[in-house]
């Protein structure tokens, strides 16, 4: 997958890259630990691009550890603090579980068209309607596994 370099990109998760300041080894707790590592590393690089500080150097300073229910950011100069975190991708970002349709991912996406980040783990089949509905709402597919529609903003 390709990262979404831009400053919306950035906002969403500067929260989490806050955390990462002092070089300590930062757990977050996710149920997707690979989106979640994955969003860490999308924001560290439109950092880089948009010059921003000081995240624009956290680029090639951490490494990232995926396991079962956990993503472990640790500095590539170690450090012996251990700090655990509940990710959450940003405020205006859901995970809607009960979706299992295309038609229920439709309907909660329609339900949600505020939220910046919808995700869908549990959402495994076609996504015709759903690549629709992005289309006539300013949204993207972004992920399929799990499914994750972003807000594309007309700029």
């Amino acid at each position: 997958m390709t990262y979404n370099i831009s400053l919306k990109t950035l906002e969403r998760s500067v929260h989490l890259l806050d955390e990462l300041k002092g070089s300590n080894i930062v757990e977050y707790e996710a149920d997707n630990p690979h989106m979640a590592a994955y969003t860490l590393r999308e924001a560290m690089h439109s950092a880089k691009h948009f010059k921003i500080e000081p995240y624009c150097n956290y680029d090639y300073s951490f490494s990232f550890k995926q396991e079962t229910g956990i993503v472990t950011a640790k500095p590539r100069k170690s450090s012996s603090i251990r700090i655990r975190r509940q990710y959450t991708p940003s405020e205006d970002a859901q995970i809607v579980y009960e979706a299992t349709s295309e038609i229920e991912v439709v309907a909660y996406a329609g339900a949600m068209t505020d939220l910046q980040q919808m995700q869908f783990p549990n959402y495994h089949g076609p996504t015709e309607r759903i690549e629709r509905w992005c289309a006539a709402n300013l949204f993207e597919i972004s992920a399929r596994d799990p499914l994750t529609l972003i807000q594309i903003h007309a700029d």
